[in-house]
């Protein structure tokens, strides 16, 4: 009787070990976290989320499926989610100076093309009061001024080697002159003086 109980003992020591092994790696993973937690900090502070920003966003969204993983008590996979947090953060920090340059070789390109169109703008709008096929000539030079003025600022934040705030600026400048030269060249077409 004694050789079927030996085996039944070892049997429930070894189920006790697996438990007791598999409830100690269950522990939340709070070094990897917090691991994560600084890589993205160090991300944010180098300006990853402005130069970089679809690493840097799958960094954050990898941190918070750990920190959702943790609530539900899916410590192993939350390690996991926590780790690819940390690198993916770390890669978008190597990224930043190589998107920055890159960002403002093409704003160097951008403002190159916004002075052209702004001279467009202004030869199209001399045509257009010589005609006087335009309502207001003040408000087609307040246009013109302002458009000045934003690649002024657009000048600015590059000196200062804010590259993604000139990138913006120019964007939305480009933008706005090329709306403007399309209404003067409408205008110019239609050969109709304004009343």
């Amino acid at each position: 009787m004694t050789k079927n109980v030996y085996p039944s003992f070892l049997l429930s020591i070894t189920l006790c070990f697996l438990v007791l092994t598999l409830t100690a790696c269950s522990k939340p993973p709070v070094q990897e976290i917090d691991d994560a937690k600084n890589a993205i900090a160090e991300a944010r502070q180098q300006e990853a989320d402005l130069y970089v920003q679809p690493v840097f966003t799958e960094s954050e969204n990898a941190l918070q499926r750990a920190l959702d993983l943790v609530a539900e008590k899916k410590h192993n996979e939350a390690k996991g989610a926590a780790v690819e947090a940390a690198i993916l953060a770390r890669q978008a920090t190597s990224q930043v100076e190589q998107n920055k340059m890159k960002m403002r070789d093409a704003n160097d390109q951008a403002t190159i093309e916004a002075q052209k169109l702004m001279e467009e703008i202004k030869v199209l709008a001399a045509k257009a009061i010589k005609k006087k096929l335009v309502k207001s000539e003040g408000e087609i030079q307040t246009s013109i001024g302002k458009a000045e003025l934003d690649m002024v600022k657009v000048k600015e934040h590059m000196q200062s080697d804010s590259v993604r705030q000139a990138h913006d600026e120019i964007a939305s400048l480009l933008e706005h002159l090329n709306a403007r030269k399309q209404t003067l060249a409408s205008v110019l077409e239609q050969k109709q003086p304004a009343e």
